[in-house]
């Protein structure tokens, strides 16, 4: 039984339904179904739960860094490396654009300031309990939270995703998407329901004599009474009674292909490589070398110039207008070891990149922090940044 079978026979109004009305009857029911389909439940839907963990966590993971000229500044304002008092800075920029993968608009609230007016700290606000207007001129927002106007740009900072001229608010791609979303939870409601109310008895009792409707009856009752309790008893059957006992085909459900349909749409929606959501394709699998180069594709094409433009653009309005707020996405390069020193090794030769350098990237002490217990080779001597030996 498909899907359309599953709309059309499920409850007395679809059974007695004229045939020419059936097609209006399933857009009818299709339409209650997207009327009653709202972002929290598209939310719970495990292909976009991880979709979504893997945006915020990734972008979250990235280090924002304030360049002037640039150069990252050796002191970094408070503002970005620890902006809000009560949480981590990664919470912070998870919770980012946690508001703005799921509602297209996260809002943050400014705090108290430095001599020169500079904001120092921030907290995300829930976009749930933030009203958006525009002012009479339809030019500068109008921004209330909780029942308290707020000034934009001095009190509260607004970042909207996908936001069109004209429009006030940003646009979420999991909203922009439920209609979509809200047919493959449909589909999956009816492979579910094809192990609970699917009408497959879990065991037949046949009589090679007709039987009354009292007789069926009481057999069955027998049946049930003779099994209940944890340990089955064993069935004795006379009379021409035989019991079957019918398998269940988990492929008639559909319940793998709706799944595997459905994380397509959401790799498709929220722009993830479909590796990454396990996405079952015929003849593909996924290694740490293309897993690496996946990651690097869902930095590269969504992660960065969809979300993470938007937030490094509101961060560098709450610094001097001579710096500017950058992730650093090099991190990125660490997933890939061989790559990593490659690009090393051709700096090193090339002579604008020395050991000691390389060592601080990555993280290891140089020469001069490893103290006494180690000096460089005579092989080595009078070239600075050599790596050390242990003597």
């Amino acid at each position: 039984m498909g899907f359309i079978d599953w709309l059309i026979g499920s409850d007395e109004r679809k059974r007695t339904a004229p045939v020419s009305n059936v097609a209006e009857l399933i857009y009818e029911m299709l339409e209650e179904r997207l009327g009653e389909f709202s972002v929290t439940e598209a939310m719970r839907m495990p292909a976009v739960a991880r979709g979504v963990q893997l945006i915020c966590a990734t972008g979250a993971a990235f280090t924002p860094l304030v360049y002037r000229d640039g150069v990252p500044q050796p002191q970094q304002p408070r503002i970005v490396s620890r902006p809000s008092p009560f949480q981590t800075r990664y919470e912070f920029v998870y919770q980012t654009l946690y508001s703005l993968v799921a509602d297209g608009n996260a809002y943050w609230l400014l705090g108290d300031r430095d001599p020169d007016g500079y904001a120092r700290t921030a907290i995300v606000l829930d976009p749930s309990e933030v009203l958006v207007a525009w002012d009479d001129r339809k030019l500068t927002e109008k921004i209330t939270w909780r029942q308290r106007s707020l000034t934009v740009g001095f009190d509260v900072i607004h970042i909207a995703l996908n936001r069109a001229p004209g429009d006030v608010v940003g646009r979420s791609p999991v909203r922009q998407g439920l209609p979509a979303l809200a047919t493959i939870a449909a589909a999956e409601d009816y492979a579910a329901s094809f192990f609970t109310s699917g009408g497959l008895p879990s065991t037949v009792l046949r009589s090679t004599t007709a039987l009354t409707a009292d007789e069926a009856a009481a057999l069955k009752a027998q049946w049930i009474n003779a099994n209940k309790g944890p340990a089955r008893a064993p069935a004795v059957l006379s009379g021409g009674i035989d019991a079957e006992f019918p398998s269940v085909d988990p492929q008639k459900s559909q319940l793998q292909e709706t799944r595997a349909y459905g994380a397509t749409i959401v790799a498709r929606m929220l722009g993830i490589p479909a590796p990454l959501l396990h996405v079952e394709t015929s003849g593909a699998t996924i290694t740490y070398g293309n897993s690496a180069a996946a990651v690097d594709e869902l930095v590269r094409s969504t992660l960065a110039p969809v979300y993470l433009s938007l937030i490094e653009a509101a961060w560098s309005d709450l610094v001097p207008s001579t710096s500017a707020v950058r992730f650093d996405t090099r991190e990125l390069l660490r997933v890939d070891t061989v790559t990593r020193y490659n690009t090393y090794k051709t700096a090193i030769d090339a002579g604008f990149l020395g050991t000691d350098e390389v060592r601080r990237l990555e993280g290891w002490p140089t020469d001069i922090e490893m103290g006494p217990l180690y000096m460089p080779t005579p092989a080595a001597a009078g070239r600075p940044g050599t790596v050390p030996e242990v003597i």
